[in-house]
């Protein structure tokens, strides 16, 4: 199954705030994310989620990613961003970002989390963007 394969699904994220996300069906009612989640919390890259109608009733299966929400206090040019970008990359990590300034980085089960959490220091410490776990354990943050 690839990417071309994926499907829109809905995820509510507040009262009147929804996220579309893509996912691979599995078959009945359940689709594995293949997209990064922005705003929604609990959920990442590779969880397996039931959904009925189209939008995303629960996460039956946690696909081991976690996901982190960047957003940067100052507008990041595409210039700024390849000289930001390849130490996480390096991790393994992969990102998907909004004109708004605000980057999701999918963190794969195998990620050193103590070196991501060194890449994230300078910045957080500097103001210069502000970090959010939105799925994951990670204690060192």
């Amino acid at each position: 199954m690839s990417a071309k394969d994926a499907v829109a699904l809905v995820v509510q994220v507040g009262p009147k705030r929804a996220e579309r996300v893509f996912g691979l069906p599995l078959g009945g009612d359940r689709f594995r994310l293949a997209s990064i989640p922005f705003l929604a919390v609990g959920m990442s890259l590779g969880d397996v989620v039931t959904a009925s109608e189209g939008r995303v009733t629960d996460v039956v299966e946690k696909g081991g990613h976690a996901t982190l929400r960047v957003r940067f206090t100052d507008f990041l040019s595409a210039d700024e961003f390849q000289k930001f970008w390849p130490p996480f990359a390096a991790l393994g990590c992969v990102c998907e970002s909004t004109s708004q300034g605000l980057i999701a980085i999918d963190v794969p089960p195998r990620t050193d989390r103590s070196a991501l959490a060194g890449l994230l220091a300078p910045g957080r410490s500097a103001g210069d963007f502000a970090v959010e776990i939105a799925d994951g354990a990670f204690e060192i943050l």
